[in-house]
């Protein structure tokens, strides 16, 4: 009889803790599902697309100084390259805000007559191509080691 007792006590211990990891992974799901279906719902893009989005400018741009419809212009402008090695590279390009030379993005505040070179490598975000050139991640190390004379 005891036996049968502390199995039925074991049982219905692994039914509650089955009970709970299931009532977990629904609220996870949920969760997850959910803040999905909302984020897809209030940062869609208008009918337009992308640049019709950043045209309207986001919050994201609501302070910026340099936000204009002329630099969202100029980040639809740049292009990429497919370069000899097969990797992706930017494509020259003038612009105001935009400039690119040789497949790099220009540094603003660079000295004429550098000691040292700092060379960054990285993806879109190293790119910058939602800012200006004085304003890439670049640029501000630039303004960073400037009094050492590095470019």
């Amino acid at each position: 009889m005891r036996s049968a007792f502390r199995r039925k006590g074991k049982t219905r211990r692994f039914v509650n803790r089955f009970r709970f990891i299931l009532v977990c992974f629904l609220a996870l799901g949920f969760l997850c599902g959910g803040s999905e279906y909302l984020s897809a719902r209030l940062l869609s893009a208008p009918d337009g697309g992308p640049r019709e989005w950043h045209l309207t400018r986001p919050s994201a741009y609501w302070f910026s100084p340099y936000w204009s419809p002329k630099l969202v212009e100029e980040q639809y402008s740049t292009t990429n390259d497919i370069g000899n090695d097969g990797l992706p590279t930017l494509r020259d390009f003038h612009g105001s805000y935009i400039n690119i030379d040789g497949g790099i993005r220009r540094t603003s505040f660079q000295p004429s007559n550098p000691n040292r070179t700092i060379y960054l490598f990285g993806s879109s975000t190293t790119v910058n191509a939602e800012a200006p050139d004085g304003e890439t991640i670049a640029s501000f190390m630039q303004l960073m080691v400037l009094p050492k004379h590095y470019r």
